[in-house]
């Protein structure tokens, strides 16, 4: 939980995630933070006294938005918890590695974020009907890339923008 004054969870969040949203691909894109400045940034907060139980996966997924999927692979092969599959599914689909993503995703199981994620993405953007599939979304972003569908693909960076910013929320929130 959160603990100390001032530091929300949106706060930490927005000094985290600076730069536009990732794309659904590996990147790079331009005005990205580079590894030592994402870690400086995870490092300052938890000197401030934010208090999260998962602060490496915090890393990852702010590593993950600043386009350095190595550095976040790392992080993730380290956590074979549902947070760290959850990293490491986002990371091989931003790679294009899609089946191995949604192999990630069924180690995953049902995650805490998806119901969050449900109703600020909405079914459709998962081709789900019964809740969040991220096996669904994996398959509408190698759809979206294979296709080149430019108006598609945007629509899915806002659907990926939303799911790295909840799970950086559950990991922040985490009282594990």
């Amino acid at each position: 939980m959160i603990r100390a004054p001032g530091v929300t969870a949106s706060a930490a969040i927005d000094r985290l995630f600076t730069a536009g949203p990732p794309a659904l691909d590996a990147g790079p894109r331009a005005h990205v933070l580079p590894v030592p400045a994402v870690r400086a940034l995870v490092a300052g907060l938890a000197a401030e006294g934010l208090a999260a139980a998962q602060l490496p996966c915090l890393e990852g997924v702010a590593l993950l938005w600043h386009d350095h999927l190595d550095a976040a692979h790392v992080i993730a092969q380290e956590h074979e918890d549902a947070d760290g599959n959850f990293l490491h599914a986002v990371m091989h689909r931003r790679e294009g590695d899609f089946a191995n993503s949604a192999w990630w995703w069924r180690r995953v199981g049902r995650h805490d974020v998806f119901d969050a994620l449900t109703v600020a993405a909405g079914t459709t953007a998962s081709g789900g009907s019964t809740g969040w599939d991220p096996e669904a979304f994996v398959t509408r972003c190698q759809e979206a890339l294979t296709n080149g569908d430019a108006a598609q693909q945007q629509a899915l960076i806002a659907v990926q923008a939303i799911e790295l910013t909840l799970f950086a929320r559950h990991l922040l929130d985490s009282r594990r």
